[in-house]
C-alpha cells in the first residue's frame, strides 16, 4: 500500500520533468528547423526550388517529429524524478523509499511513510519550470523573421520556380483530364473497337511517362506522339466522312460539283460554287424549282449527316415557299457553305477525339514551357557566348537556309542562323532521319478556332470545345525538323519586330535549340 502511495505522488512529478524535456527538446527542434529553412529560401534565391514552402513545411513536421520521439526516448525513469525531488530538499528520502520498496520491516515502513509525508507538502511546481528556454525562443524567432523577409525577394530563380510549379500542377490537372477522356472514348459510337484500344493504349503510356517522369522533355515527346496518333486516326475518320458525304452530294446534278470540291478539300472552290448555285436558283421556272425542291428533299433524306441533311432540306422548303426571298435564301446558302467548310476542318467527328487531341496539345505546351523555363536559367550564361562565338556564321546561315520556303532547308547545313539572333542548331541528322509528320500547306499563317458541339449532358446544355485549327487544308507528310523549323523562324521574326524583354527571347531561342532535335 505505502509503495502505491509513493508512486502515486511521484507520478505527477514525473510527468511535470517529461513535459519540460518535450518543451526543450521541442524548442532546438524548431531552431533547427529555421536554420535549415532560412537556408533553403537564401539558395531558392539563386537555385529554383519548386514547392518551396511545402517543402518547409514538410521539415517543421519532420523536426517536430523527431523532438517528440526523442523527448520519449529520453523520459525520465522514477530513479531520475527521485533525485530531481531529493535536490529540492527532500536530503534522499525519496531515493531510500524507492530502494525499500521490497522492505517490509518496520524501519523500512517508517521510511516510506516520512517520504511520502514530504512529497505531499513539496511544490513541485515551483521547483520544475515547463518555461523554454528564453535564448532558443529569441534565436528561433529571428531566423524565422529573417527567412519570411528573404521570402519578399523576387529574383529570376524564384519567379521561375513559381512559374514551373504552375506547370507541375498544370501538368497533374491535365493527367485527370486525359483520365476523363479515356471514359469519353470508350462511349464514343462513331469509334471501331480498334481505334478505341489503339487511342487508349497511347493515352495510358501518356498517364504512365506523366506519372513515372524524370524530364519534362519526355512527356513533351510522348505527348507530341500521342498528340499525332490521335490526329491521325481523326484524319482517318474525317477522310471517311468527307468521302461518304462527297458521293451522297454527287448522287444529285445541282450538288454534284460541291463532292468534287469536297472531295479536295478546296475551301475557295466550295464557297466559289455555293456562289453559282445560288445564281443557278434565280435563273429557274416555277417548274424547275419545285422539282429540284423534290430533289433536295429526298437527297436530304439520304444523307447521314444531321447537318448537312437539315440544311439541304431547309434550302428545299425556301425556294418552293418563297423563291422572292432572295435575303432568305443567301442565308440558307451561306449556312450549307459554313456547314460543309467545318467538316473539311475536321469539326463534330467525334467529341472524345477533339478532346484528346486539345488536351494532349495543351501538356505539350505546358511540359515545352516548362523546358524552356528550366534550360534559360541554367544555361543564361552559356547562352552568352554562344551568341557572341556564332554571330559570324549567322549571316551566312541566313543566305543558305531560308532559300526554300516553309524552311525546308532549315537545320540541313553545318550552321543555319537566323541573321542576327544568335541560335545556332548543329546538324546531326538528315532530312530522310527524321519522323514524318502532317502539316497543313498553309503552315505557319494564321489558323482560326472552331467550336466543336458535343452532346448534351446531364444538366441539360451542351458541351462545347474549342479547338484551335491550324488552316483550311490538311496538307502533306514532311520530315519532323521542317515543322520545327518553320516555327522557328516565324518566331525569331516575330521576337525580332516586336518590343520583347530579352530573357524572353533567350526562352524563345532556348525552347526551339532544346526541343527533339
Amino acid at each position: 500500500m505505502l509503495e502505491k502511495n509513493l508512486f502515486k505522488y511521484l507520478k505527477p512529478i514525473r510527468f511535470r520533468i517529461y513535459l519540460k524535456r518535450l518543451i526543450h527538446y521541442l524548442s532546438y527542434a524548431t531552431t533547427l528547423w529555421s536554420i535549415m529553412s532560412l537556408i533553403l529560401m537564401i539558395i531558392s534565391r539563386f537555385i529554383p526550388i519548386t514547392f518551396l514552402f511545402e517543402k518547409i513545411m514538410l521539415l517543421a513536421l519532420m523536426f517536430l517529429f523527431l523532438g517528440i520521439l526523442y523527448s520519449f526516448y529520453k523520459r525520465p525513469s522514477y530513479r531520475e524524478v527521485a533525485l530531481i525531488v531529493d535536490s529540492m530538499g527532500l536530503k534522499e528520502r525519496v531515493v531510500t523509499a524507492l530502494e525499500l520498496s521490497k522492505d517490509n520491516s518496520v524501519i523500512a515502513k517508517l521510511q516510506k511513510e516520512d517520504a511520502i509525508e514530504y512529497l505531499k507538502k513539496i511544490n513541485y511546481k515551483e521547483g520544475i519550470s515547463i518555461k523554454p528556454p528564453v535564448t532558443i525562443v529569441l534565436l528561433s524567432f529571428v531566423l524565422i523573421l529573417t527567412g519570411v523577409l528573404v521570402s519578399f525577394i523576387p529574383t529570376k530563380s524564384y519567379i521561375t520556380a513559381q512559374e514551373i510549379e504552375e506547370n507541375l500542377e498544370e501538368i497533374e490537372d491535365k493527367k485527370k483530364e486525359i483520365e476523363k477522356v479515356e471514359k469519353l472514348i470508350e462511349k464514343d459510337n462513331l469509334l471501331t473497337k480498334e481505334e478505341k484500344e489503339e487511342i487508349k493504349r497511347a493515352l495510358e503510356r501518356l498517364r504512365k511517362k506523366i506519372d513515372n517522369q524524370k524530364e519534362f522533355k519526355d512527356i513533351t515527346k510522348e505527348a507530341i506522339k500521342t498528340n499525332k496518333k490521335i490526329n491521325e486516326i481523326a484524319k482517318e475518320i474525317q477522310d471517311k466522312k468527307i468521302k461518304k458525304l462527297a458521293k451522297e452530294l454527287g448522287s444529285e446534278e445541282f450538288t454534284r460539283n460541291l463532292s468534287k470540291h469536297l472531295n479536295n478539300k478546296d475551301y475557295k472552290g466550295l464557297m466559289e460554287e455555293i456562289a453559282k448555285m445560288e445564281e443557278q436558283l434565280k435563273r429557274m421556272d416555277k417548274e424547275e424549282i419545285k422539282e429540284l425542291s423534290k430533289k433536295l428533299k429526298e437527297l436530304s433524306s439520304r444523307i447521314e449527316n444531321p447537318k448537312v441533311s437539315n440544311v439541304l432540306n431547309n434550302i428545299a422548303s425556301t425556294i418552293s415557299g418563297n423563291m422572292s426571298d432572295s435575303t432568305l435564301i443567301s442565308q440558307n446558302m451561306n449556312n450549307l457553305g459554313e456547314t460543309l467548310s467545318n467538316i473539311m476542318n475536321g469539326e463534330n467527328i467525334s467529341v472524345g477525339l477533339n478532346k484528346a487531341i486539345s488536351v494532349t496539345e495543351g501538356l505539350k505546351n505546358t511540359t515545352s514551357e516548362a523546358v524552356a523555363l528550366g534550360n534559360s536559367n541554367s544555361n543564361q550564361s552559356s547562352s552568352g557566348n554562344q551568341n557572341s562565338s556564332t554571330g559570324g556564321n549567322n549571316g551566312q546561315g541566313e543566305g543558305t537556309g531560308n532559300g526554300t520556303s516553309n524552311g525546308s532547308n532549315y537545320g540541313n547545313s553545318g550552321s543555319t542562323g537566323q541573321g542576327g539572333n544568335g541560335a545556332s542548331i548543329p546538324s546531326e541528322k538528315t532530312v530522310e532521319n527524321y519522323e514524318k509528320v502532317f502539316a497543313p500547306s498553309n503552315l505557319g499563317v494564321e489558323g482560326k478556332e472552331s467550336g466543336l458541339k458535343g452532346t448534351l449532358n446531364k444538366s441539360g446544355s451542351e458541351d462545347i470545345i474549342k479547338v484551335k485549327k491550324m488552316g483550311d487544308i490538311t496538307g502533306e507528310s514532311v520530315p519532323y525538323n521542317e515543322v520545327i523549323n518553320t516555327y522557328k523562324k516565324q518566331a525569331y521574326e516575330e521576337i525580332d519586330s516586336k518590343v520583347i524583354p530579352e530573357s524572353m527571347k533567350e526562352i524563345v531561342k532556348k525552347y526551339f535549340a532544346e526541343i527533339a532535335y
